[in-house]
């Protein structure tokens, strides 16, 4: 047995336990913010918040529950179980994904031990074991940027290189996921906004792309043209929405 394959059903049980484990509520957003929108997209019928009465969400991350709501339908096995699991499944396997992204992007950067290391003490950290699991977009975030990280084109040396076909595929990949993830949860882009000053711009294209086809299924689901990171933007910093949920001082 290779240690890839090693790894892999260390990431598989882990994760499997992790999301038997956890079976409690935490926040209204797990379901605002993904399972209620799908339901709705799916069956027709679903609560929406003042989130998407006023085009603050993308559409895109709930399009992926509501598809595999729809297959559930479809199969005749829409009952609670399945309502319940079905979304855990996609959970369980982004943040697999995820998983190894990480120790993959650790692994290139100081090798196995460190990596291994790395990935031990993630796992260790009990507030991710309690939230990756869930549907919060917060979750998907989270898996998102690890991914989107471990695809940047980086040497031995710790240096980002631009020098063969590969390096290239993987710097569109990033760029693809920096997308995503920016549209899905906009202050992502704090993260992101370094990295493009650098290099990112080059697969500018790239972006337009996701984001006209983003831009399309938002249009599908709204029913008229709608861009919710501008509207995102629009809402927290011009009419001041965020200080709904608290403010501080301009130097905190």
């Amino acid at each position: 047995m290779t240690v890839h394959n090693y790894l892999i059903k260390w990431i598989v049980a882990y994760r499997t336990i992790n999301c038997f484990v956890v079976q409690t509520w935490f926040v209204p957003d797990e379901y605002w913010q993904t399972l209620e929108p799908a339901h709705k997209l799916a069956f027709g019928y679903g609560y929406l918040t003042w989130e998407w009465a006023n085009g603050l969400r993308t559409y895109f991350y709930p399009c992926i529950f509501a598809f595999l709501y729809s297959l559930v339908a479809f199969a005749g096995l829409d009952n609670t179980i399945f309502f319940i699991y079905s979304p855990k499944l996609l959970t369980f396997l982004l943040s697999c994904f995820a998983d190894w992204r990480l120790f993959k992007f650790v692994q290139l950067l100081y090798g196995d031990r460190v990596a291994s290391s790395t990935l031990l003490l993630y796992w260790c950290n009990w507030f991710q074991f309690y939230c990756v699991p869930r549907t919060l977009l917060n979750s998907a975030e989270l898996a998102l940027v690890i991914i989107g990280l471990s695809y940047l084109p980086i040497s031995d040396k710790h240096r980002f290189q631009l020098v063969s076909s590969d390096n290239y595929y993987h710097l569109a990949v990033s760029s693809i996921v920096f997308t995503l993830v920016t549209l899905i949860r906009p202050t992502s882009a704090l993260i992101w906004v370094p990295l493009w000053i650098n290099f990112l711009y080059r697969f500018d294209f790239v972006k337009i792309i996701t984001l006209f086809f983003v831009s399309v299924i938002d249009f599908l689901c709204y029913g008229y043209f709608v861009i919710p990171i501008i509207n995102f933007i629009h809402f927290n910093m011009w009419q001041g929405g965020s200080a709904f949920f608290g403010s501080h001082p301009w130097h905190w």
